[in-house]
């Protein structure tokens, strides 16, 4: 805390808000100001008047509000100036925290989150009290937020509980003030009751790539009643020469899928994070194998200048493939004397794919790791958004690892979600799992559901006190498409180092358009699903012209018969019956290839799969 070196320096002054005086005080130089970030704001907390400001009654109430999500973006209502720029609007975390630029979700209670400032993601933070807070239904926490339009800006989150392993603990109330006319923000503390579970709380305040901030606590509670106050500097001599790069390829610089023969323009938005402008720079885009070791494209385009503060977006020219394959694309800035390294390249997965086929963004299967939640109720999606449509989810292969016998469910959700997130429920189902230290399991959903439009998400939850764990590609590239589940919805918070491993085996969907025209089916046999066979378990799907008497068998690869599945009359249209692989006197096949005969009358198709043990 600082001291006080005088008492005749002290300054009063006065904020209007909404027609209240609320008073607070301004210290002069006769206060020490050692706490002071490389910018030149510091804070104090000492001669400062507690005013709270209830803005419950006029205020705009947050909602969407859970357990590690965000809600937004809100309009300030004025232009609020920050570090060497001006903001106005802002996302409100659940963690305790407002971002004027970044809706991606802020974790203290991750290694080093607490930490202030911090490069990683998300950054141009305001912090008055971050932790594992929880707005999940039934914790009575609330918040609102108050602008004047004018020259003040107030959060408040009213009796917010930390995140408990069994159960939520005590509550917090805080609230932050913008104050234009001078520039300053403010944290007023409430009612603090308990603490955290991890004792990861922090407050501070950090610029818009969090190399620069001021950190006011860590891994402590604040008194009921405490007050502080961050003051910028009159003036500065602190230059910073910095672009970064954001949304490369797609928005969020998330990873895409692209047809064989699809022409795509890479992109890049550069934006000058930096105080002073900048004249020529070069941005360079490649594009590589998964692993690197082969360049398919390289392209360079310069930017002529670019004002402190300004955006612009970078194209490349064209590119495409007809090869199936999964593609890392970097693009990298080389800005001479640029302070901050680490917003300089993006790694971008890009796949291209043509159905049937499986999409799917892990790329790796020597990379695995897993992960679990610590409590019951929690789980995993995968983003998936197709690069044709329509497209049929025919089969999804979900990597688990687990120690007990445990029930998996498995969701196939819309993006009409908030924040074009999961959504409605389009097909649910449960998955047997069995002790193992890796396997994979499908999913065959039975209406073949088919994507339109958009974007879809495979999710999963945990049940019960025995957690499997989901299975995680480390290797780059990255699709930035995982989600969690903790009580909403939201992006993962591990989403730039891992994809979970859920694939989704893609078709387009002839039979589906057969049924709805009305017209005549052809006699076909499809391909079975999944091929290759996991864990004992596949859909074979024939479609009739008339109602037949049909024959269904399965052969080794010596051509011995290894058992007859159907043998009886079926319906006119699609049909389908799943084989367990056992054998007639059913006992488990060995792995190996087999064939799949079907025959009606004189007619019979034979197709080939793989069973993987």
């Amino acid at each position: 805390m600082k001291k006080v070196l005088g008492i005749l320096g002290v300054l009063f002054f006065s904020v209007t808000v909404f027609g209240m005086q609320d008073n607070f005080y301004k210290e002069s130089s006769f206060f020490e100001t050692k706490d002071t970030d490389l910018y030149g704001y510091y804070w104090v907390d000492t001669l400062l008047t507690h005013n709270w400001v209830d803005i419950t009654t006029i205020g705009t109430e947050v909602t969407g509000l859970s357990d590690d999500n965000n809600a937004g973006p809100f309009d300030i209502g004025f232009n609020f100036p920050y570090y060497w720029y001006q903001v106005d609007h802002f996302w409100v975390n659940s963690n305790g925290a407002i971002s004027f630029s970044s809706a991606e979700i802020y974790f203290p209670q991750n290694t080093g989150g607490n930490t202030i400032p911090n490069t990683v993601a998300p950054n141009d933070l305001i912090v008055p009290l971050g932790g594992d807070l929880s707005f999940e239904t039934g914790s009575g926490a609330t918040c609102y937020y108050y602008t004047n339009n004018l020259d003040t800006l107030i959060v408040s989150f009213i009796n917010v509980p930390a995140w408990g392993r069994t159960a939520l603990i005590g509550s917090h109330t805080f609230q932050l003030l913008l104050i234009k006319s001078d520039s300053t923000i403010i944290f007023q503390y409430g009612k603090q009751v308990e603490g955290f579970t991890s004792n990861e709380s922090c407050a501070g305040i950090e610029n818009g790539i969090g190399n620069v901030g001021l950190q006011y606590f860590k891994e402590t509670i604040p008194d009921s009643g405490e007050i502080v106050k961050f003051i910028p500097p009159d003036s500065t001599t602190y230059q910073v020469t910095d672009v970064g790069l954001s949304d490369a390829f797609s928005e969020g610089s998330k990873g895409i899928f692209l047809s064989p023969g699809e022409v795509d323009t890479p992109f890049v938005t550069v934006t000058n994070c930096g105080n002073t402008n900048v004249g020529s720079f070069d941005i360079y885009c490649t594009i590589t194998n998964a692993t690197g070791d082969t360049v398919f494209y390289v392209d360079t385009q310069t930017v002529a200048s670019l004002s402190s503060g300004a955006s612009s977006i970078v194209n490349f020219d064209e590119w495409s493939s007809t090869t199936e394959a999964t593609y890392a694309t970097t693009v990298t800035s080389n800005l001479a004397g640029d302070m901050a390294s680490f917003n300089n390249t993006i790694i971008v997965e890009l796949s291209i794919a043509n159905y049937p086929t499986w999409l799917r963004y892990d790329n790796n299967p020597d990379s695995v790791s897993q992960s679990l939640w610590a409590t019951s109720g929690s789980g995993w999606a995968q983003e998936f958004e197709p690069p044709t449509y329509p497209m049929m989810i025919d089969t999804i292969l979900i990597a688990a690892v687990t120690t007990d016998e445990v029930k998996l469910p498995v969701l196939i959700m819309d993006d009409d979600g908030p924040g074009g997130g999961p959504g409605t429920i389009l097909y649910a189902d449960t998955l047997d799992l069995y002790p193992s230290d890796f396997a994979w399991y499908p999913v065959t959903p039975p209406a073949m559901d088919t994507i339109t439009e958009g974007k879809f998400y495979i999710g999963l939850f945990q049940l019960g006190d025995s957690f499997p764990s989901i299975a995680n590609d480390l290797s780059l590239p990255y699709s930035r498409r995982a989600w969690e589940f903790t009580s909403s919805w939201a992006p993962s918070r591990n989403k730039e180092g891992l994809d979970y491993m859920i694939r989704v085996f893609a078709n387009y969907p002839h039979a589906v358009e057969e049924q709805e025209s009305n017209e005549l089916f052809g006699f076909n046999l499809y391909q079975i699903t999944p091929n290759p066979i996991v864990n004992n378990k596949a859909l074979i799907r024939f479609s009739l012209p008339k109602a037949k008497d049909v024959s269904l068998t399965i052969y080794n690869v010596s051509g011995q018969l290894v058992k007859t599945l159907l043998d009886n009359p079926m319906e006119t249209g699609m049909n389908s019956i799943t084989w367990d692989t056992k054998d007639s006197d059913g006992k488990l096949v060995p792995g190996g290839i087999y064939f799949y005969k079907l025959k009606v009358g004189k007619e019979e198709k034979t197709n080939k799969v793989i069973l993987l043990k």
